[in-house]
């Protein structure tokens, strides 16, 4: 009886075991094939998400910046707008001035959006006196009630510097 005993508790002991592995080894697959496809969504949507739909080479040569992105933020709330400095010495120009007129229109209803700007933090917009080439910098412009949605054509004006016909993404 005593022997019964002792092996239905080596028993238990082999199968609590098994169970962990077993356990184990589906928590593991499990995640393995989640993160298969967080892989293959990422890849995907980085193809998909868009450089700007025109040739913006004269703006390259013109103020040394070249836009990367407008995309919608926080909720549609925030638009963010990207761009890249390729000539330091020509977007020193827009880049220097924190208080240079910046505004983002929607282009079908002429609606302008400004660069929020808080008591603690400032501008929501980059300024640097000595922009690097290759940085990308960015400026965010509030969008209340989320009025400029995915796909607008707009342009984003920093001063004299215009850039026209940007799709928001």
């Amino acid at each position: 009886m005593i022997e019964e005993e002792v092996e239905m508790k080596d028993l238990y002991g082999i199968y609590k075991i098994k169970i962990r592995y077993f356990f184990f080894l589906i928590c593991f697959l499990g995640g393995f094939f989640a993160l298969q496809g967080c892989s293959s969504k990422t890849e995907s949507v980085t193809q998909e998400t868009a450089k700007p739909e025109k040739n913006y080479a004269h703006l390259e040569e013109e103020w040394g910046i070249r836009p990367e992105s407008l995309r919608l933020s926080a909720a549609g709330h925030i638009l963010d707008f990207r761009y890249k400095v390729t000539d330091p010495k020509k977007a020193v120009k827009i880049m220097h001035d924190p208080k240079l007129k910046t505004y983002l229109m929607d282009q079908a209803s002429g609606l302008k959006l400004a660069v929020p700007s808080t008591p603690k933090i400032g501008s929501l917009r980059q300024t640097d006196m000595e922009p690097d080439a290759g940085r990308i910098y960015f400026s965010l412009f509030s969008n209340p009630n989320g009025f400029v949605k995915v796909g607008n054509k707009v342009t984003v004006v920093m001063g004299e510097f215009k850039a026209e016909d940007l799709v928001v993404e």
